[in-house]
């Protein structure tokens, strides 16, 4: 195990080691080391960058690939493919407590969203997406079937980071991408460069600093990547239709109630335009300008500038009938309008 805090310019082995290859996990304040190594059940977990390790006790998953939350350093999560459950820790990888229920078999390559804490997706029976830490998930109605699922920056305009996945939307199957939290897909390779798929490395991944550019592991032949339309390298983009029920999108409104120099005040307010309640939402929204939530009401607002997040905590607004509408005050320094996005605006 080698370790590097000045951005890979340098590299310190780690004087003791468990184990041979397998998988490894840093927590997001760098402090916290999970190896699990391969061929065993046992992961162990390291304070000083692998001067010593303890085993985790409460852990014992085969082969496990532990994640960190990319916010919270106490938070790690594993998906337990062997028995379809979300692990769950939060104290730093000491221990692991079982979240929600998940199929079994899927991808074990789990992804969080880059900068938002407790926002996970996981490829089980489809494509499944948790905004509490793991505790439940909801399956997204767009995609049949996905066998991997990574990040990238985020499209021009975009809030939330672009999702790319191998997996099937309708009858399209290949490497596919959506702007818009996986409302709506396209595919962004052909029939001639599908390469086997990702294989059991459940590998693609966007990159962080170019928009729609996208890397995938390959069945032994290395790691390809394609880009956006325009740009060399291009392959053939082809549209994918996000529903066969054709259900309406809901509504995520950032509306400014009144302003001034430097600042505002603004409502978020949410519209159910389906058939269906929504019991309990969570909403995203990132500014441009490191404007700061200063003070909020009716909703338990998290996050560091310039990305946030809102949850409903008030008994009359976790549940938005259909044709309802649920909002909620925030206070802001700062002058930038920002997309509202999350599973309950689609």
């Amino acid at each position: 195990v080698y370790t590097s805090t000045n951005s890979g310019a340098s590299w310190s082995k780690a004087p003791v080691m468990n184990g041979n290859q397998g998988q490894i996990a840093l927590s997001a304040s760098g402090a916290v080391l999970l190896h699990s190594p391969a061929g065993t059940s046992v992961t162990y977990r390291s304070t000083d960058m692998g001067a010593s390790w303890n085993a985790v006790g409460t852990l014992a998953v085969k082969d496990a690939r532990p994640m960190a939350d990319p916010l919270n350093p106490n938070k790690f999560y594993l998906y337990d493919t062997i028995n379809g459950r979300l692990l769950i820790s939060t104290d730093a990888g000491a221990t692991f407590f079982s979240g929600a229920s998940l199929a079994q078999g899927g991808a074990d390559l789990i992804r969080p969203a880059p900068a938002r804490e407790g926002d996970v997706w996981v490829c089980a029976a489809g494509l499944q997406r948790s905004t509490d830490s793991g505790l439940s998930f909801a399956k997204l109605a767009t995609v049949k079937d996905c066998a991997a699922v990574g990040f990238g920056k985020a499209a021009p305009g975009a809030a939330y980071p672009t999702v790319y996945i191998w997996g099937t939307v309708g009858d399209v199957t290949g490497v596919l991408r959506s702007t818009d939290s996986g409302a709506n897909w396209v595919r962004v390779n052909d029939d001639a460069h599908e390469y086997g798929g990702p294989g059991n490395g459940a590998f693609v991944l966007g990159d962080m600093d170019n928009y729609g550019t996208v890397y995938m592991g390959t069945v032994g032949r290395g790691i390809v990547y394609g880009k956006s339309a325009g740009e060399q390298g291009d392959v053939e983009v082809v549209a994918v239709s996000p529903s066969a029920t054709g259900t309406p999108l809901n509504q995520c409104e950032y509306l400014v109630t009144s302003s001034w120099q430097g600042g505002h005040n603004a409502n978020i307010r949410i519209t159910n335009n389906r058939a269906t309640t929504v019991n309990g939402w969570t909403v995203y929204w990132t500014y441009s300008d490191g404007s700061q939530v200063q003070a909020f009401w009716n909703a338990a607002v998290t996050g560091v500038s310039p990305s946030y997040a809102a949850t409903a905590n008030q008994s009359w607004n976790q549940n938005i009938v259909p044709g309802g509408t649920a909002e909620f005050g925030i206070t802001v320094s700062g002058t930038a309008i920002p997309n509202v996005t999350g599973e309950v605006c689609i």
